[in-house]
């Protein structure tokens, strides 16, 4: 069996910023180096890099997932729930007003 050595991602915290953006990305790549497919799985692995308010976040909506109150089976349901609580208001307008298509690190 082939053993792989796969840098784990850092913790989401909960905190309201593009942090979520970056932390999703690392998990998604972790989980892809890990060739993992099932979504099932995908939400379990993901579920453990949450930490201090994503963590009681995530308790709480998946002991409403348990009881039939809201879906969080799927990957897509998971990122879903996790932006529609974390991800800061109006970002992607933001975004799209400074966002010119170059580098972002051109000043």
């Amino acid at each position: 069996m082939l053993q792989r050595c796969v840098p784990e991602p850092q913790h989401f915290r909960g905190m309201r910023d593009e942090e979520i953006d970056n932390s999703l990305w690392h998990i998604e790549r972790y989980i892809k180096a890990l060739w993992l497919d099932d979504k099932e799985e995908k939400v379990q692995i993901a579920s453990m890099y949450l930490t201090d308010d994503a963590m009681l976040w995530w308790r709480w909506r998946s002991t409403e997932a348990e009881k039939g109150l809201c879906q969080l089976k799927t990957w897509e349901d998971f990122v879903h729930e996790l932006k529609a609580q974390f991800y800061p208001e109006h970002v992607e307008y933001l975004v799209g007003d400074n966002f010119d298509g170059s580098n972002i690190r051109k000043p």
